[in-house]
């Protein structure tokens, strides 16, 4: 939008989402600061993937919530993230579980009924994922979660990681 329009109206440039002039952004550092957070992105995103085969070897190259296999593959890190990624904050999940993972809400509730049996993996990020779709299953009034919280034991350092969800 022309600078001239937006003095008109009383519009300021920022609140319209329009990039700031070339000559702005150099002077405020604006290009460097993106710059420094997309290479911070892009490194974190190289970590993940250099974690990709361990994970690989860790699950048998299955999704590691829903066990399907021959499905495409992809790491996923838990919340809260560490500074770097860790191997003990990842696991490997089909797209459906990517999803449910993302969502604030259950996306597919017939998906998860395999939970009844993830959710006593020893593997940790497993057992924490598991526990936390289960709540949400559970908040949407889906009488076998409630039943399995109810049933569940958990170690105490389990229990608040599944508590901290981000």
């Amino acid at each position: 939008m022309p600078a001239q329009v937006c003095r008109l109206f009383g519009i300021e440039r920022k609140s319209l989402g329009v990039r700031p002039s070339r000559r702005a952004r150099q002077r405020s550092g604006w290009g460097e600061k993106m710059a420094k957070g997309f290479e911070k992105h892009r490194q974190r995103r190289e970590a993940i993937t250099s974690l990709g085969r361990p994970l690989a070897r860790r699950s048998g190259s299955r999704c590691e919530l829903c066990e399907s296999s021959g499905v495409p593959l992809a790491p996923a890190e838990l919340p809260p993230l560490p500074e770097e990624p860790e191997l003990e904050h990842m696991l490997f999940l089909c797209e459906p579980c990517t999803r449910e993972l993302d969502s604030r809400k259950v996306i597919d509730a017939l998906h998860l009924r395999v939970l009844e049996k993830t959710v006593w993996s020893s593997v940790a990020p497993v057992q924490v994922l598991a526990v936390r779709l289960l709540r949400r299953l559970a908040a949407n009034h889906e009488a076998w979660a409630t039943e399995l919280l109810e049933n569940l034991y958990l170690d105490p350092e389990i229990e608040e990681w599944a508590g901290q969800e981000a």
